[in-house]
């Protein structure tokens, strides 16, 4: 389990789901691979295990140079976490 306390998800873990979501909100709404350059995480309730989460994220300022974006954790219609996001393309494209 990727637990903290007991009974909770980690918030480490909890950062990466959020970064994750969008980066993947990004990449298809833009088709662009980018980088993190900064996450801003607020944990409003411990999220439980073993429960129902939806993940959402979405790009709320896009240039080719940097994008700002959103994400939030729900379970049962109540906000856990939000997070915020800027996102760069890399200095030099990624090696396959």
């Amino acid at each position: 389990m990727w637990q903290g306390f007991e009974g909770v998800v980690h918030g480490g873990i909890i950062a990466g789901l959020l970064d994750d979501a969008m980066w993947h909100a990004l990449y298809h709404e833009h088709d662009l691979v980018t980088m993190t350059a900064q996450l801003t995480v607020r944990y409003r309730r411990p999220v439980p295990i073993d429960t129902l989460l939806n993940i959402y994220g979405t790009v709320n300022q896009f240039n080719r140079r940097i994008v700002h974006t959103k994400a939030w954790i729900e379970s049962f219609g109540e906000t856990l976490v939000t997070a915020e996001g800027v996102f760069m393309p890399p200095k030099e494209p990624p090696h396959d």
